[in-house]
């Protein structure tokens, strides 16, 4: 995701108007948005030859460097790792192959998949 490092997609605030927006057009996407949506390798930026953050479907993850830990979708909601080490942040996928993050401070970047 562009400006974000490997916990791709942490630290994210929940905004309310994104999520409204993509759970009411969710219909009318090309593909389901689901957890299965997320499995696959990512990268934060546009050069797939970087060290990727891989989602398994079991709900594992392996991030750039080899550390591993979970993920989960509820709804809009991203969350890596679990307990008082984990992060949630507010997901918009866009396209099959990029998805928005809307970070905690206001920012907002995007990861696609490699």
């Amino acid at each position: 995701m562009k400006t974000l490092a490997y916990p791709v997609l942490a630290s994210v605030a929940l905004f309310s108007s994104p999520i409204v927006y993509a759970q009411e057009s969710s219909g009318d996407r090309p593909y389901p948005f689901t957890s299965s949506y997320f499995v696959g390798e990512w990268v934060d930026s546009e050069d797939c030859s970087l060290e990727r953050l891989t989602m398994s479907a079991d709900g594992t993850f392996t991030a750039p460097g080899g550390g591993t830990s979970t993920w989960s979708l509820d709804g809009n909601v991203l969350t890596f790792g679990s307990g008082t080490s984990a992060s949630s942040f507010m997901v918009e996928p866009v396209s099959r192959g990029k998805v928005i993050i809307y970070n905690e401070d206001g920012t907002v970047g995007y990861s696609i998949r490699c």
